[in-house]
């Protein structure tokens, strides 16, 4: 009974080889062929190479196995064939089908399990990392945040243009936008109450951040006085019709010897206020050295010489000097002011004529907006402009009484015109109903400061201290991005710390499913923000508030718009087509 199942069974197995050969026929090869390249593609279960095999290992680990894969498939396909074939095939077309496997299918045969070894290696090494990378993308991770990185920051902040004049409110002085288009305002008692400084390079958004607030300060009624050592084109434009429109007086003073208006160093002011100047103006401040009595000297014969001049002007000093009964020593202690003030007495914009000239107090009683323009090139019209701002400082200080409204100063390039009178009326001017807004370069600027005899880190560390509202704009050097990231404070990121991957066969690398978070401290405004910031975008600092990134825009006015042609126009161009401007948001 046993010996009839197995004939049976025997029988049963006979007739399905049978049909898969019948069905099969006469593409038994391509059969074989495909099932050596599947078998080499999915690789065979429970074998694998030891991890810390090369890849040239791996590989030749995978063409032994694609062989004897190769050779066990063959060897039972012939072994069931020669058992078979004789049962479905006449013996001619069994023939038939071994010589079609000679002739025609051999390189498929060597091409078709080299082709799969290639897949393979193709995707173990490149498509199974691609596939880990998709599936790390798609994980449902928990939040962390990212640290600042130079390459993501640079073309982050896109330029928004906005009439910066729509957004003007009272009680409020209109600085910038933020990221949202809001209005970044600032309270009027917390402006007036506060000096500012602004950093930047040149066409950055120092002159554009002076164009808002200086016109904001027309408006509001305060004295306003711009000095300016390099000149600008659309800043006098803006506050001179600005003034125009309200009535207000407008004076503009360029003491450069090409230019128009004209001040006397020494003619306005308290005999004190005088005599500090003249010292200053002919260097003849003591310096506890053996020149210091010689100084003494000439300074207190200059003094005699102002006193008895009815006008002194440098003209009228120098040709009462010359009256003067001196010793010979005081003859040698005046030579070298002598001839310096004699050189001074030469210079167009320094010697107004009798009656002519800025007149300081008259400007400050009458709240006059005052535009002085100087020079970062001539030696004698810095220290000219100087000892404007010296006596602007000293005389609205004792007028402070008489004075009917605020007084706005804004001193641009603050490294050429730095002195002890600047960081001194930081410090106190305020108290005089004084707010005063400078602006330089950048950190490096100012620690080399014009005037060589003054320390350039004390001046920069006095202004960062008295000036408690500052813009930084870009372009500035790496001291000044450092001391933004140290001066915004530090935020607690969570960021992820390590992540592992596994290094698989031929070298393809896949992440593994973990990953380690961690916190890490990060300055608010990190140093890769203010090195990268674009022209217009600034870090701003006020009082009781975080830093933020802020955005200044010009005022473009048909006097601004006829600057802009008038420049065009000297270089050949013609004037683009004015781009539009956002409406300003409600705030």
């Amino acid at each position: 009974m046993m010996d009839g199942f197995v004939f049976r069974l025997q029988q049963a197995g006979d007739a399905m080889w049978i049909g898969v050969l019948r069905w099969g026929y006469p593409d038994f090869p391509l059969w074989v062929l495909g099932l050596v390249a599947l078998s080499i593609l999915l690789g065979w279960p429970g074998a694998r190479p030891h991890d810390e095999k090369a890849s040239h290992h791996t590989l030749w680990w995978r063409v032994r196995i694609a062989a004897l894969g190769a050779a066990i498939l063959g060897i039972a396909f012939a072994a069931l064939y020669r058992m078979l074939a004789y049962r479905v095939l006449a013996p001619d077309a069994a023939a038939a089908l071994i010589g079609a496997i000679i002739d025609r299918w051999w390189i498929l045969a060597l091409a078709v399990p080299a082709l799969a070894v290639m897949l393979r290696v193709g995707f173990v090494r490149y498509g199974r990392p691609w596939i880990s990378a998709r599936l790390r993308d798609a994980r449902v991770r928990q939040r962390t945040e990212v640290l600042s990185d130079i390459r993501d920051e640079v073309g982050r902040w896109d330029a928004v243009k906005f009439d910066p004049r729509s957004f003007y409110r009272s009680g409020q002085v209109f600085t910038a936008i933020n990221d949202n288009m809001d209005p970044v305002q600032i309270p009027l008692a917390t402006f007036l109450e506060t000096n500012k400084c602004v950093i930047g390079a040149t066409r950055y958004g120092k002159g554009v951040t002076f164009q808002s607030w200086a016109d904001q300060a027309i408006m509001r009624g305060d004295a306003v006085w711009m000095i300016d050592p390099k000149g600008d084109d659309f800043l006098p434009a803006i506050m001179r019709a600005r003034a125009k429109d309200l009535g207000r007086p407008f004076v503009m003073i360029d003491l450069r010897d090409d230019g128009f208006g004209t001040w006397s160093p020494l003619e306005h002011g308290t005999l004190e206020e005088r005599r500090t100047r003249m010292v200053e103006l002919l260097n003849l401040a003591e310096t506890g050295t053996n020149a210091d009595h010689y100084k003494i000297l000439a300074a207190g014969k200059l003094l005699e010489a102002m006193e008895k001049s009815t006008r002194s002007s440098l003209a009228g000093i120098l040709a009462e000097l010359g009256k003067l009964d001196l010793t010979e020593k005081e003859d040698e202690a005046l030579a070298s002011p002598r001839e310096k003030l004699r050189r001074l007495s030469k210079r167009r914009g320094l010697t107004p004529r009798s009656g002519r000239g800025l007149n300081t107090e008259d400007a400050l009683t009458n709240s006059a907006i005052v535009y002085i323009v100087g020079s970062l090139s001539d030696a004698d019209i810095k220290l000219a402009t100087r000892l404007i701002l010296r006596e602007l400082v000293d005389t609205a200080t004792r007028l402070k009484k008489q004075r009917t409204a605020p007084l706005s100063i804004f001193v641009d390039e603050l490294r050429f015109l730095a002195s002890d009178t600047i960081t001194g009326a930081l410090a106190t001017a305020l108290g005089a109903d004084i707010n005063i807004t400078v602006a330089f370069q950048s950190f490096g600027d100012m620690v080399k400061p014009d005037d060589v005899r003054l320390d350039g880190d004390a001046i920069l560390q006095s202004v960062l201290t008295n000036c408690q509202l500052k813009l930084i704009f870009g372009g500035t050097d790496a001291a000044t991005a450092e001391w933004v990231a140290k001066a915004s404070g530090t935020v607690r990121k969570r960021v992820a710390k390590m992540e592992r991957t596994k290094v698989g066969a031929l070298g393809g690398e896949v992440w593994e499913d973990q990953r380690m978070l961690g916190e890490e401290e990060e300055a608010l405004i990190p140093e890769n923000v203010t090195l990268t910031l674009p022209r217009g975008r600034a870090v701003m600092f006020q009082p009781g508030q975080l830093a933020t990134v802020v955005q200044v825009a010009p005022i473009r006015t048909p006097e601004t718009e006829a600057v802009v042609e008038a420049k065009l126009q000297g270089l050949g161009l013609s004037a683009p087509a004015a781009a539009p401007q956002l409406e300003a948001p409600n705030p």
